[in-house]
């Protein structure tokens, strides 16, 4: 669920991995490890800081939002 979301969000924003690693204060291994499926439910921390980051709403970065 958020691997495909946050793959998605990147994309249509042009933002990298390591530019929302940088922007978020987190490392890039956290966001990898999403969009490769490692981690299927981020903390809410985590959540909060790429949505943060995206200038999105955990409900669209969840994928509880339609486009």
């Amino acid at each position: 669920m958020y691997k495909n979301n946050l793959k998605k969000i990147l994309k249509s924003k042009n933002i990298s991995q390591s530019e929302l690693s940088r922007i978020a204060d987190i490392p890039r291994t956290n966001i990898v490890a999403i969009i490769n499926g490692k981690i299927k439910n981020p903390t809410i921390g985590l959540m909060i800081k790429i949505s943060d980051a995206l200038k999105i709403s955990l409900d669209e970065f969840r994928g509880d939002k339609d486009d």
